[in-house]
């Protein structure tokens, strides 16, 4: 099989964003089905592992970014704990995440006692059940929590 001219994939690229449109969040097609960017059935075809694991890369480098520009000490916390809030901040979204003022005042005075305690004191911590508590652990004891 003789692979695509670069000619005619340009050009097929052009007709179907002008048929199709890139849509940036999902929408239901014609027929109903999940549908985003350029036409991409996602209640058909799902996404392939290597999408899935591109998107999670790409979100762990963005909450990374967010945390290290916000929080000075956050680059010198133990690697489990610089893990929960970063579990922490994917899961909630990060604005959602720096609404946590209390965990995050403790965590900037080395009070991790305190900053599990507070983890464990919020909404978040009922709607993620179980999560919280192995989170809480972590940041408490300086350890892994799987």
């Amino acid at each position: 099989m003789q692979p695509m001219s670069a000619e005619l994939k340009a050009k097929l690229k052009e007709r179907l964003i002008l048929d199709e449109e890139d849509r940036k969040f999902p929408y239901h097609d014609t027929k109903g089905n999940i549908t985003i960017g350029v036409g991409y059935n996602l209640t058909a075809r799902g996404l392939p592992e290597n999408y899935r694991m591109e998107l999670l890369e790409y979100d762990m480098a963005f909450h990374w970014m967010k945390l290290c520009q916000c929080f000075v000490w956050f680059q010198s916390l133990a690697d489990h704990r610089k893990i929960v809030l970063l579990s922490m901040s994917f899961n909630l979204g990060f604005q959602r995440f720096l609404t946590f003022n209390k965990m995050l005042s403790a965590i900037a005075r080395r009070d991790y006692e305190e900053a599990a305690k507070e983890m464990l004191d919020s909404k978040w911590a009922h709607e993620v059940g179980e999560r919280a508590v192995r989170l809480s652990k972590m940041m408490e004891d300086d350890t892994w929590n799987g």
